[in-house]
């Protein structure tokens, strides 16, 4: 909730729902995935957060605001799980198909870590990174510097070296790069709300296919936040 660019930005309506029930509620239609959990922060600011996780079923766990990295490790171990799958809550048009497409690279390459952002082929906003509990603890265990510390996954693609890493590259018909669809400033939420406005779900969700075609063929409407600059990490 208290995001320096765009305070409670996961809770903005886009058609009805908030921004993290959609990104819930695309995360539960993967085939690959045993368990979705919250991992927000202790702040009384994020009790919405966590009863909105409560409303959709799924777990949550709380831990530090700035130790990301540490919070992650805490959750994971709670919920004894072997592997994590990280999703951003600002996200509300990930793409089921391709975490599992995620998962599956990484579970058949018997990596350590394996994402689709360490080359960036796929719309911004379908980001997704797995990895094992292994890696997280021994990043856990050896990080020191403040941006291994406040991004999870930080010392782990930067010591490649001490882990067995991989990339996942787009198929053609999601390979675009210059699309925005995650919401970190005004205009990102301003293409988003009109995406869900425009398109119609599909099975309970909006086909990421269909949004990549819509912008395609609108590209005044897919260049509204072309002009905002990522947050560094």
């Amino acid at each position: 909730m208290t995001s320096s660019r765009l305070p409670g930005k996961i809770l903005l309506d886009l058609a009805g729902k908030a921004v993290l029930w959609r990104v819930i509620e695309r995360v539960k239609k993967t085939k690959k995935l045993e368990r979705v959990v919250i991992a927000t922060t202790t702040n009384r600011t994020d009790d919405i957060v966590a009863a909105l996780a409560a409303e959709m079923g799924v777990d949550v766990f709380r831990g530090s605001e700035n130790n990301v990295l540490e919070r992650y490790y805490l959750a994971a171990k709670h919920f004894k799980a072997t592997h994590i799958v990280r999703i951003t809550s600002d996200c509300p048009l990930i793409d089921p198909a391709t975490i599992d497409e995620v998962v599956e690279t990484h579970l058949s390459a018997g990596n350590d870590y394996t994402s689709n952002t360490l080359e960036r082929t796929y719309p911004r906003g379908l980001d997704t990174e797995v990895f094992s509990f292994k890696a997280l603890e021994r990043a856990h265990q050896k990080a020191t510097l403040q941006p291994e510390i406040e991004h999870v996954t930080y010392y782990i693609y930067t010591h490649r070296d001490q882990f067995r890493v991989a990339n996942v590259a787009a198929p053609p018909h999601l390979r675009r790069p210059q699309y925005r669809l995650c919401v970190d400033e005004p205009d990102d939420y301003r293409l988003i709300k009109r995406i869900y406005e425009e398109i119609k779900d599909s099975n309970g969700i909006i086909d990421i296919r269909r949004v990549i075609e819509f912008l395609d063929g609108n590209p005044k409407i897919a260049s509204m936040n072309a002009h905002v600059d990522q947050k560094k990490e």
